[in-house]
């Protein structure tokens, strides 16, 4: 008898907990890079189905779902799109303000087991067109030294200069 009551509690504790508290959400990258006017797509995956959830930035609720029914804040109703299936977030538009952790939390189907991922989005100016000057007009071969300057805009631009396809170190 005494085992009988032991499978009971266990089949009781398994049903009351969720199963094997397997539920996972995992996103399809941590981070997310997109040039300032495109979209960022916030895919996850969640292992199981679901029934509802949340997608937060910083202290704004984006979205949120149940099954069907979605609530989009006032400042996301024209550029976010929800996949309910998922839970994946598409944001379009997308500026310098919008630079930051997105954090989606989602229950199972079934509910009770919930769980969350964080993925950041990094917009990005897009680097314009190089400037190349030199200090020297007109070069006589293997006799002149050129001074080089490069000029661009953007967001984290960095300079690379090669000769012969060698990297020219700095300096």
């Amino acid at each position: 008898m005494a085992g009988c009551r032991l499978t009971v509690f266990l089949v009781c504790l398994f049903v009351l907990t969720g199963g094997s508290q397997g539920f996972t959400v995992e996103p399809a990258q941590s981070d997310i890079y997109v040039r300032i006017g495109g979209d960022a797509e916030f895919t996850v995956r969640p292992s199981s189905a679901i029934d509802s959830g949340t997608w937060d930035f910083k202290s704004t609720r984006i979205v949120t779902w149940f099954q069907t029914l979605a609530t989009i804040h006032p400042e996301y109703r024209s550029r976010a799109n929800l996949t309910h299936s998922s839970g994946s977030l598409v944001l379009r538009s997308v500026n310098e303000s919008d630079n930051g952790d997105y954090t989606v939390t989602i229950v199972a189907a079934g509910g009770g087991v919930q769980a969350s991922a964080t993925i950041t989005l990094h917009a990005l100016e897009p680097v314009s067109t190089p400037n190349i000057t030199s200090n020297v007009s007109s070069f006589i071969e293997h006799n002149d030294t050129a001074v080089l300057t490069c000029v661009a805009a953007g967001t984290d631009v960095s300079y690379t200069w090669l000769e012969d396809d060698s990297v020219i170190p700095n300096g």
